[in-house]
């Protein structure tokens, strides 16, 4: 992570918000290939042209022919990159990340609009390592940009730049990576309790976001 430049908070500061900045995701799956590259870039605004750093990874895919549940893998491996560097983001000042993808259908999923319940119910329900309390609990602000109609992030989903290629290959038969793959046939019903983190991140001249993550 590259470091950024802090904002200096004083004892009286209680309302501090530090950085923002813009999480860009994507994926490619290779043809004839059990598995994809998901690519998360970290940019320093809302147009993703200044970028900070990037990552990607080699996962094996959750269903092999359907674009729908890849994209919720996707956005699965976002949330897994935030939780994997938020510590290193909050030590740089960076408190707030603002997710952007080029998925309509993903977009409107996330903030439960649409009417194909069962891709809703299935993008919360793999949400949830990530919720308070949760194993992989997100500390950090998260909101969700509108769909953008130029997206710039699959052009790092290669083999040459996913940093686990070597060791995923040698295992690529392990369960690991399908841990929160879950069967969408069963539609179950999401809890919808009240949401514990509120990610009202947007202050001051900050680009409009599609929708406030209620809860992860």
């Amino acid at each position: 992570m590259a470091k950024v430049k802090k904002r200096e908070k004083t004892t009286s500061d209680h309302s501090y918000i530090g950085k923002t900045i813009f999480l860009s995701f994507s994926y490619r799956k290779p043809k004839d290939k059990p598995y994809g590259f998901f690519a998360s870039a970290c940019y320093n605004d809302p147009n993703c042209d200044s970028l900070i750093t990037k990552e990607v990874m080699a996962r094996k895919m959750w269903e092999d022919d359907s674009q729908h549940i890849s994209a919720i893998q996707s956005y699965y491996e976002a949330l897994c990159y935030i939780y994997r560097h938020q510590r290193e983001m909050m030590d740089n000042g960076i408190t707030n990340v603002v997710l952007v993808t080029g998925n309509y259908a993903l977009t409107n999923w996330v903030l439960g609009r649409g009417r194909n319940k069962e891709y809703i119910n299935y993008t919360n329900r793999v949400c949830s390592p990530f919720r308070f309390g949760a194993s992989k609990e997100i500390v950090i602000g998260v909101g969700l940009m509108g769909a953008v109609e130029h997206e710039k992030t699959k052009k790092y989903c290669r083999a040459n730049l996913a940093k686990n290629l070597k060791e995923f290959e040698s295992d690529i038969n392990s369960g690991e990576n399908k841990v929160y793959a879950i069967d969408i046939k069963k539609n179950e019903k999401i809890a919808r309790s009240k949401p514990i983190n509120i990610f009202d991140i947007m202050k001051g001249n900050e680009p409009k976001v599609d929708g406030q993550l209620k809860e992860l």
